[in-house]
């Protein structure tokens, strides 16, 4: 195997080129995917709630991947997924009011059975790839038709003194939701723009051309709709990410350059950002220059964790329950109808100890994975686009991660979507990695690799 050293540039290799998808089980978890994050069935297109549409096209899809699947290896990212939706029926079931949480154990239940979908479905980099590319592919469409309803037919919200743009549904379009939404997503387009020549060589040149259009404009979008939403998680994350992909993004860091390019870019971005973006994010310092809901919305963020440690005291095991922080807190604390606005806090209050815990091994076996494949595949020219995938997914986790500090993202399907994608990659890694050990003599320092990525099965 070669040795190469990474840079910021497109990676040009055959072997990570995307196919279209063969097997009927990428197809249905792929359209399911879309359907999942635009749910037309809320907003667009209403009438398809009457008809279960959703329901029916689950069902389908796990038929058809039942006949279709390829067989897996256990591995231990699933035993932890499976630790937090345990936790999560343990919670509702034990919950102050049980009608409050059962709802979001049952949306929960459909992410976990995507994750399994998705490992089931995936026989090779390729599969995995279609599916990163429907991801970012339909992000790409969502924030551009709301940044259509939000500037010609002004669908917005005002809040907090500003006006703030809404997602095309109702599940995840909250402003705050969008953003984060759409801030997490930005890694894994990265991945694809570092990556583009090796993924799309086999292409006909038009399929090449709408490939590279849409990588060119998603950033611009996304920056566009998270300035519109005026989350200021949002655009303090957005910042963290340019950090994030200058520092992860090289093999060989040169940190002082790399520092200084993140803080002109992102100085850049607020002097031409607009007066009241500015403004906005001047509030994380300076709380007097905005509203007063804005004060206390920050400020409620430290009270909500107070709230949870209060009930996790109280019911320590299992927590109040999913959906139950503001009704608990309402009836027995504070009487404040704030939800925590903080992973921490929802975790504790709604989940208690079982399922912090249980959160936290999902979390480590998570980053532990990313972190296996990165080093198992790093110097391997034939390997590159794995080790700059294991790269992105750890930006990704800690975006996750920031967020989780100023709002509740326990149960979003960001988590296990990158898991199974994590899960994936590894395989496949170690599947490549087993037949060059098979064809060639491995250099005495890189003769652990294909150990280091099996390890995570174990």
């Amino acid at each position: 195997m070669s040795t190469w050293t990474s840079n910021d540039g497109a990676l040009s290799l055959p072997d990570a080129r995307v196919a279209r998808p063969t097997s009927p089980g990428v197809w249905m978890v792929a359209a399911y995917m879309v359907l999942f994050l635009v749910r037309p069935w809320e907003i667009l297109l209403p009438q398809l709630q009457a008809l279960r549409f959703e329901r029916v096209f689950a069902i389908a899809m796990i038929g058809v991947v039942l006949l279709t699947r390829r067989s897996t290896r256990w591995a231990s990212q699933s035993s932890a997924v499976i630790a937090v939706f345990l936790a999560a029926i343990l919670s509702a079931y034990r919950a102050w009011q049980g009608e409050l949480a059962w709802p979001q154990v049952y949306q929960y239940a459909t992410v976990v059975i995507t994750y399994f979908l998705m490992r089931s479905v995936c026989r090779n980099w390729s599969d995995l790839m279609w599916l990163v590319l429907t991801y970012v592919g339909t992000m790409h469409l969502y924030l551009t038709k709301s940044l259509w309803e939000y500037f010609v037919h002004n669908r917005h919200v005002y809040a907090q003194g500003v006006s703030r743009l809404t997602g095309i549904e109702v599940t995840y379009g909250e402003p705050n939701a969008v953003a984060m939404s759409a801030v997490v997503t930005l890694p894994l387009w990265l991945c694809l723009w570092r990556t583009r020549h090796g993924l799309s060589w086999a292409w006909q040149s038009t399929l090449r051309k709408a490939f590279g259009i849409g990588l060119i404009t998603f950033p611009v979008v996304v920056f566009l709709a998270v300035g519109l939403t005026n989350s200021r998680a949002g655009m303090a994350a957005l910042a963290a990410f340019i950090g994030g992909a200058m520092w992860l993004g090289v093999e060989q860091r040169k940190p002082i350059r790399l520092a200084v390019l993140a803080c002109i870019l992102i100085v850049g971005l607020f002097v031409v950002a607009p007066e009241a973006q500015r403004n906005r994010l001047r509030t994380l310092w300076n709380p007097d220059i905005g509203p007063a809901n804005a004060r206390e919305s920050a400020g409620g963020r430290w009270q909500g964790l107070l709230a949870a440690l209060d009930m996790v005291q109280a019911r320590p095991l299992s927590g109040v329950g999913l959906g139950n922080f503001v009704a608990y807190r309402v009836s027995y604390l504070d009487g404040v109808g704030l939800l925590a606005h903080n992973l921490p806090g929802q975790l504790l209050g709604e989940m208690g100890w079982v399922g912090a815990v249980c959160f936290a091994w999902f979390l480590f076996v998570l980053w532990r994975n990313s972190r296996r494949l990165q080093q198992s595949t790093a110097g391997v020219f034939e390997l590159r686009h794995f080790w700059q995938f294991a790269m992105m997914s750890q930006l990704t986790i800690l975006l996750l991660l920031f967020f989780g500090l100023s709002l509740h993202n326990a149960l979003r399907y960001n988590w296990l979507w990158l898991a199974a994608f994590v899960t994936l990659a590894s395989e496949f890694a170690a599947d490549e990695l087993q037949q060059f050990d098979e064809d060639v003599m491995l250099p005495e320092d890189t003769s652990f690799r294909t150990h280091d990525v099996l390890a995570i099965y174990t």
